[in-house]
Formats: structure tokens, sequence, C-alpha cells
């Protein structure tokens, strides 16, 4: 496949999100749909029909012994519930960075603290 700017298949677009079932296997509509390449980005997330700012990352995990299966992970920013179940919509808006395999794990805490970061500038200077 081929991607844009922001990892997604170019068939797709920003505003075609990808819907789930939090905390339990995906419930994506193939129809129109698309799953990002590996890597983190900033996104919003809805939950309960509100959408919140959030950052996600598509791979497999590879700093904690490589998961074989995908696995699409989303941090909501100020959000404190319990939606275990619930589904959610994740819009993917920009591309971070690769996927990587880190050293160590305080290796992957350190760039995950840099994405949220990253992320919350973003959503500062564009949204």
């Amino acid at each position: 496949n081929q991607y844009n700017e922001t990892g997604m298949a170019q068939i797709a677009t920003k505003d075609n999100p990808l819907r789930f079932s939090a905390g339990g296997a995906l419930g994506i509509t193939t129809d129109g749909y698309f799953i990002p390449r590996r890597g983190v980005y900033v996104t919003l997330t809805k939950v309960k029909d509100i959408w919140h700012q959030s950052m996600t990352s598509v791979g497999h995990n590879p700093t904690l012994n490589c998961r074989i299966d995908l696995s699409i992970e989303t941090n909501i920013f100020d959000f404190d519930e319990d939606i275990y179940g619930e589904i959610i919509e994740i819009k993917f808006i920009k591309r971070l960075r690769d996927e990587v395999k880190f050293s160590s794990i305080e290796d992957l805490i350190a760039e995950i603290d840099k994405d949220k970061v990253n992320t919350l500038n973003y959503f500062k200077n564009n949204m």
C-alpha cells in the first residue's frame, strides 16, 4: 500500500475514523476504513459522542517482546473513565514517528513522554 503524509493508506481520509471496542477486539468496519502503518500518531478519540485529544500507537510493541498481533493503543489526555467495552472512534491526524524497538523500558518511557509533548504542541498550534 502507498501511504500519505499522515501514514494512512491513500484511499483513506482524516475524516474517516476507525471504530473500536475499547479494551477488546477490533470492531472495524472495512468498507472505507483503513489500518494506518505502524508508528505513533496525533489522534482525536471519540468517547460517548465527545472528541478528546489523544496519541495512538499502532504496532507490535517490539520493546515489550514483539507481539505477533498488531495492537492499536490510544492514550486519551485528561481522561479518567472506565470505557472497557465501549465503542470508540479514532481520527488519525498526524504521524509522529515509526515504531521503534528501544534498548530498555526507560528509553521507551522517555520517548512516550516526548511523543506526548509533541502531540500536545500539535494541538496547541493547530487546533
